[in-house]
């Protein structure tokens, strides 16, 4: 994927512990299915939850009518690849889920039944039967499970201790979390989905153990967390080397420009221990984003501008809307309306 993602360690301990453990208290779920696919009932949302079905079917009704994909999202389109077998059933793999996520994650630009419309024009032009089939099965299962951890993760809070996080809580968490999907999805399917995921979950789980361990003596519990560290898959330790890396080039970048860097130096630097192509996209991004906040304010002048005229508030909101509509297009004319409100 064209995108690149500028964590630190410590960001990504975070997000992985509280997104993927802390936040959800869930009921449990249904016991593994081993065929190819999961019973309706065993999917169903609870009451109150959108229903994944019905919003899939409207998607595909309008799939032959979508505008372009905004800009900053055709930039960033992973790889569309799916594997099928010699029968033409769908072998569900990560780059599946991707593909997935990458689709869904356009609902800040659009509505839901656009997005998914999208995902079903990709699905119906990479896919024949019976892989097409599956695949809309899955994807259904999928926004289902999405949406309910969703509306979950509103309800529930982290568990925080004075030590920090609860792990026997985060332990019981993590164990609904696995059934929750073990319950949606079939073995295959949900090892390929959130096998790794999963992993670096346990591994932060014991991370947590050790490190919150008052028995341990602090050379002690340094050989466990190196122990633990090499217990890791080599592409769950490469992912983590990588994005330990990318949070040390953000951090220089962003001193480098509080000293007052030029484009070049902050270019030099990420060649350095990025690459050329890393830092040429980054750049391209940079102005990308550079081009889009001046943009937004040129807008918000001229939005002041109107607001201060003394013309009636009605007057003064057909005028912003044609500001609006003259300057955006697209996905941007959300985004220009919901910044607006808040700036």
């Amino acid at each position: 994927m064209k995108r690149s993602t500028l964590l630190s360690v410590t960001a990504l301990l975070t997000v992985t512990v509280a997104t993927a453990i802390a936040l959800f208290t869930l009921s449990p779920a249904p016991d593994p299915k081993t065929a190819t696919g999961v019973p309706r009932e065993a999917t169903s949302a609870p009451a109150g939850v959108l229903d994944a079905g019905q919003i899939l079917t409207a998607a595909r009704a309008i799939s032959d009518a979508l505008p372009p994909l905004p800009d900053h999202l055709t930039d960033a389109m992973p790889d569309i690849t799916f594997q099928t077998d010699a029968n033409g059933d769908l072998i569900p793999t990560l780059a599946t889920r991707n593909i997935f996520d990458f689709f869904l994650s356009a609902l800040e630009d659009e509505p839901l039944e656009q997005v998914l419309a999208r995902l079903e024009r990709t699905l119906s032009s990479h896919l024949e039967e019976p892989a097409l089939t599956q695949a809309r099965d899955l994807l259904e299962r999928y926004l289902s499970y999405r949406i309910e951890l969703d509306a979950l993760a509103k309800q529930a809070q982290p568990v925080m201790t004075s030590s920090g996080f609860d792990v026997v809580a985060l332990q019981q968490r993590q164990e609904t979390l696995e059934g929750l999907r073990q319950g949606r999805f079939s073995g295959t399917e949900a090892e390929a989905f959130f096998g790794l995921e999963e992993t670096q979950d346990r591994h932060m789980l014991e991370y947590l153990r050790i490190s919150q361990d008052s028995s341990l003596s602090d050379n002690e519990r340094n050989r466990a967390l190196a122990s633990l560290e090499q217990q890791l898959p080599q592409a769950l330790r490469e992912v983590r080397q990588r994005v330990t890396r990318n949070g040390e080039v953000y951090r220089q970048v962003n001193q480098m420009r509080a000293a007052g860097a030029s484009d070049a130096e902050v270019f030099q630097a990420r060649t350095h221990v990025l690459g050329a192509e890393a830092a040429t996209r980054l750049a391209e991004l940079d102005q990308q984003r550079a081009q889009w906040q001046q943009r937004l304010d040129d807008f918000l002048q001229a939005r002041n501008r109107i607001r201060q005229s003394g013309m009636s508030v009605s007057d003064q909101q057909a005028a912003i809307d044609d500001l609006i509509a003259s300057r955006f297009t697209g996905a941007e004319v959300v985004r220009a309306r919901a910044l607006s409100a808040e700036l």
